[in-house]
């Protein structure tokens, strides 16, 4: 059971890294990658997403899965809302409201 939900979960971050390079041409930002956790010490996989509703306000979330250590699962889930003070050409300043809520087992 673990494996392929290992191997679903990379694929995605993979696949995923991709829709993320256009992402200033529509309002739904979609991306993966690596995570790493310093109060783990421990890599994880992780799924974002984002919704732009209008020029100020950006509404994300997110969803991480680090690997079992000490026979111990780890995953967050993130809720966020960003606010942009300035957005010009690549440089976007914002600021960030969120949850974050993390189970283990």
């Amino acid at each position: 059971m673990k494996k392929p939900f290992l191997f679903i979960v990379a694929l995605c971050a993979i696949l995923f890294q991709g829709f993320n390079a256009n992402a200033q041409d529509s309002k739904i930002i979609v991306g993966g990658g690596l995570n790493y956790s310093t109060d783990l010490n421990n890599l994880g996989f992780a799924i974002d997403g984002a919704y732009r509703i209008n020029d100020s306000w950006e509404a994300a979330g997110g969803f991480a899965y680090y690997l079992k250590k000490d026979y111990t699962n780890w995953s967050m889930l993130d809720f966020d809302a960003h606010y942009f003070f300035t957005n010009v050409e690549n440089v976007s300043i914002y600021g960030l409201a969120g949850l974050n809520f993390t189970f283990w087992k």
